[in-house]
């Protein structure tokens, strides 16, 4: 342990700024691979620990516990370890790549799920499924994890489908300051069709756009991009008397709120600071003209 730790002592030494461009991208990729051996390391001597129950001694009352209170953890990162280190314990060819640093963290917890699911099936299979896990990513191995567990049981995965899809919630509200609210849970269908509609409305903004189009993403999903540019080359600052904050602080109004009626074209819209567009909405002061 003297050894790992005079090897942070001297990484800590490093001067960052005084290095070649390309060389932190380097070393990030090279402190990643090593924290994730250190993690199946400290995950291989958990699973030893609490198989001779050490938190015991420390009058704990699970590994959980002693890990909450000496690891210094949360609930939910304790659990998830102690879970973990449990499945290793029946996964000897997924422990053995994870301290290769063939898998991740993530591609053992992925993995886990399926021998959690089917502990004797995936005995069977785990050589397969953690050779394929090795040359994915993370999430691609809970797809390849699901399509495994589909074809093992097809009720089961029928049934789970099913339970996802009733699951399924969408609410759209207007709130006080005449904005909408929209929240919801779309089974991996539907929500596909979102990601995939939202996501090519953002990128045709995105290729069409300006340089002075500072908007962000969640911001191109609402404001239209030609009349964003049109009404900032026409405004320029916010229109406020006596403000000049510069386009990209500012939000577009509708004079005519839309929910009235009002239409989003250059003659309804105006640039307002983010403060002064809430003080118009909040009625304190009239709205600003074209």
């Amino acid at each position: 342990m003297s050894s790992l730790r005079s090897a942070l002592d001297e990484l800590r030494g490093d001067d960052l700024l005084d290095t070649p461009p390309e060389q932190p991208a380097e070393e990030l990729v090279e402190l990643r691979e090593a924290a994730e051996a250190l993690e199946a390391e400290w995950i291989r001597r958990l699973n030893a620990f609490n198989a001779r129950l050490g938190w015991a001694a420390d009058a704990s009352l699970s590994l959980s516990a002693w890990l909450r209170a000496r690891c210094r953890m949360s609930g939910a990162a304790a659990a998830d370890r102690s879970r973990l280190a449990r499945a290793l314990r029946k996964m000897p060819l997924t422990q053995r790549a994870y301290s290769d640093g063939d898998l991740t963290t993530a591609h053992v917890r992925a993995l886990s799920a399926g021998a959690e699911a089917h502990p004797e099936t995936f005995a069977r299979d785990e050589e397969v499924l953690a050779s394929g896990a090795s040359t994915v990513s993370a999430g691609d191995t809970r797809k390849l994890v699901d399509y495994w567990r589909q074809n093992l049981d097809h009720a089961e995965a029928l049934d789970h489908a099913d339970q996802i899809h009733q699951r399924r919630r969408l609410s759209i509200s207007r709130t006080w300051q005449g904005m909408v609210r929209i929240d919801g849970d779309l089974d991996p269908e539907a929500g596909e069709v979102v990601f995939t509609a939202i996501g090519s409305l953002v990128d045709e903004s995105v290729k069409s756009g300006s340089p002075d189009d500072n908007r962000t993403p969640t911001q191109r999903r609402a404001v239209s991009g030609p009349t964003r540019r049109a009404l900032v080359i026409r405004d320029k600052e916010c229109r406020f008397d006596g403000c000049r904050r510069p386009a990209p602080w500012c939000d577009a109004h509708h004079i005519i709120h839309w929910a009235d009626g009002g239409e989003t074209t250059l003659d309804n819209l105006v640039l307002l600071c983010r403060s002064h567009h809430r003080m118009v909405h909040e009625g304190r002061f009239p709205s600003p003209k074209p």
